[in-house]
């Protein structure tokens, strides 16, 4: 069970470029085969809803990744069963799984949890600072598992340079 991190993400700018974050960051998350820990066999899987803000919406997971798994695949003997090592743990298979690769995209294990939206048009009493009075702004409060997902707003914010983007977080444990 992780440690969760509350967050707090504000993007502000034109208004026209606040519209197309809030349309291009709403979608489903990453659609992983499915494997059965136990025989390795690939399950049905439930499509799942889009989401509010989806991180895997700007910065996807490689289809290869989505193709290998969420959980880390472990090697297996002749009779099936995950092999061991001398010290009895399991030998994971090579290749990267979505794990590891959301850590490496997004800097955290999972995407945004638990996601309130506010924007300008639905908020009068917060205003957050903006560069121009005609700026338009929306602010994203959820969570995330263990850390702030500073390495997507890294890999996103170039993809709207009129905008600003302010990330805060708050890490309890």
């Amino acid at each position: 069970m992780p440690n969760w991190c509350s967050n707090t993400l504000t993007v502000t700018g034109p208004a026209d470029e606040i519209e197309r974050f809030r349309k291009e960051s709403t979608g489903v998350p990453p659609q992983y085969t499915n494997y059965d820990m136990e025989t390795g066999e690939e399950r049905e899987r439930e499509p799942e809803a889009p989401e509010l803000l989806s991180f895997h919406s700007l910065v996807p997971v490689p289809d290869e990744v989505l193709k290998y798994g969420f959980s880390h695949q472990y090697e297996r003997d002749e009779a099936g069963k995950n092999k061991k090592n001398e010290t009895g743990g399991l030998i994971p298979k090579r290749g990267l799984c979505g794990y590891d690769a959301q850590i490496d995209l997004w800097g955290t294990k999972w995407g945004a949890c638990e996601v309130q939206e506010t924007h300008s048009d639905s908020c009068t009493n917060y205003v957050p600072p903006t560069e121009k009075d005609s700026d338009e702004w929306v602010s994203y409060q959820f969570d995330t598992a263990w850390s702030p997902p500073e390495k997507w707003v890294v890999a996103v914010a170039p993809l709207f340079p009129e905008c600003v983007f302010t990330l805060s977080y708050m890490e309890e444990g």
